[in-house]
């Protein structure tokens, strides 16, 4: 009976104990250092992408950035390469028998290369230059 309160005791003095820790980690105050309080939010660059800015779609489905860099966008157009001013559109409807050119997912391969998971549960290998 003794060692289970004594147990018992040893539990809750190890409640407060995190309690007073998650209290001073989250309640300590700290000074938020992302953007600089004395410019207002519209002085930061901010661009939206849209087919009238050159995107071949208005909704991209998967982004990913390859080991050399590059962003590479899925949409329902294809893959697409964004290089920092332009869209370039790598289109899949000439490539066999891929079932859609949809992409839905993108994965770099360690090696080089993209993995791109396609519409309708399709899957290609993109190299760099062709698929």
């Amino acid at each position: 009976m003794k060692s289970h309160r004594h147990n018992q005791s040893l539990g809750q003095f190890r409640n407060l104990l995190v309690l007073g820790a998650m209290l001073l980690v989250f309640g300590w105050p700290v000074p938020a250092t992302a953007l600089d309080p004395s410019r207002n939010i519209h002085q930061y660059n901010c661009r939206t992408w849209r087919r009238a800015n050159g995107l071949p779609a208005n909704a991209v489905s998967s982004i990913v950035q390859s080991a050399d860099g590059r962003l590479w966008l899925g949409t329902s157009q294809g893959l697409v390469f964004f290089d920092g001013v332009g869209f370039h559109v790598f289109n899949l409807s000439g490539e066999g028998d891929l079932g859609s050119q949809v992409i839905t997912s993108i994965a770099p391969r360690a090696g080089g290369g993209l993995w791109l998971g396609l519409d309708r549960g399709g899957l290609a290998f993109f190299d760099g230059s062709k698929f």
